[in-house]
Formats: structure tokens, C-alpha cells, sequence
């Protein structure tokens, strides 16, 4: 079975409508913009288009988790090298004002997964995006460390992601 490490709740608030907000997620040069912004230049765009009754946006980039010195050295191999993480999110096609995706991070080589949902509301004239995300690890006891430290992570770059997203509607809306 899986440890539950970490539970990660936010609700971010966007100054454009939801149908807005929508489209930026679904647009490609969104995120060649975000990651320029974040002078990432080796990121790759592994899946982007529809899927059967999903649209899938799913890129893949180098992440650096630098672990605490009082971590064991067994540990330690998974985490102190150059690993990549894979942000996927399958988003339902129907829905012009509201819509929910599936949310998934794919630590390349870590035994953590961690995975939630997206869901974008109206809020008043404006957009709202509630996202829920759990972090867990198949390996017992130490496992739990591990998650935490890749939840803290994907924590701060959610909230990254939300500070640029933010900096996007700000030049394009």
C-alpha cells in the first residue's frame, strides 16, 4: 500500500473569467511563455491535444531536490542527482465556464506519486481554480520522508506557477 505524506490544498484566484482562464491552459504558448519567464530553456512538451475525451497538457523538465544531510544514504541515491518531473494535467473537453482536470506529477525515478485535481470555477466575473493534491509513497516507513520533501516542492512550484500565470494575464489580458 501507499504512505500518505502530504496533502496539499489551494485556492487560487485569477482576474479574468473562468472561460479565459481555461484557454490559457489550453494554449501551448502559455507555457513556452511561463517557462521563459522562469529561465528554464530545457523543458519538453511531451503531450499536448486532445485524447479520446481528455485534453492533455503534459510537459517535462529538470527539478533539483537536494536532500537534508541527516537523510540515509539509501535514500539519498533517489534524490540527490538531476532528476526530471513530468506535470500532467488531463482536462475534461466539455465545460466553456468550468472545468476540472486530473492532475499528476511524475517524479522520474523517485517513488513518489503524487497526484489530484484541477477544477476552475466562475467566482463572481472572475475565474477560481481549487487544487487538491496528495503526495504518497510505495516504500515503507522512510517513504513518507521522501513524499514530504517532494510535496514541499511541488507545493512552492504551484504557487510559482500561480505567481506566473498571474504575470501572463497581466501582458496578454
Amino acid at each position: 500500500g501507499k504512505t500518505l505524506a502530504m496533502k496539499i490544498s489551494k485556492k487560487h484566484q485569477y482576474p479574468i473569467s473562468s472561460s479565459d482562464l481555461i484557454s490559457i491552459y489550453l494554449d501551448e504558448n502559455f507555457y513556452h511563455y511561463r517557462y521563459k519567464m522562469a529561465n528554464i530553456s530545457d523543458y519538453e512538451i511531451v503531450e499536448f491535444g486532445k485524447k479520446g475525451n481528455q485534453f492533455i497538457t503534459s510537459v517535462k523538465r529538470p527539478i533539483a531536490i537536494r536532500a537534508p544531510s541527516n537523510l540515509p544514504r539509501a535514500l539519498k541515491k533517489f534524490i540527490d542527482r538531476d532528476n526530471s518531473i513530468i506535470t500532467t494535467v488531463a482536462w475534461e473537453l466539455e465545460g466553456e465556464n468550468a472545468r476540472v482536470g486530473q492532475y499528476s506529477f511524475d517524479l522520474v525515478g523517485i517513488p513518489v506519486t503524487v497526484k489530484g485535481t484541477n477544477s476552475i470555477t466562475p467566482d463572481g466575473e472572475n475565474a477560481s481554480n481549487q487544487i487538491n493534491l496528495t503526495t504518497s509513497s510505495s516504500i515503507p516507513l522512510l517513504g513518507k520522508k521522501i513524499a514530504t520533501m517532494v510535496g514541499e516542492k511541488v507545493n512552492s512550484g504551484v504557487d510559482k506557477d500561480y505567481a506566473g500565470t498571474l504575470q501572463y494575464i497581466e501582458k496578454h489580458f
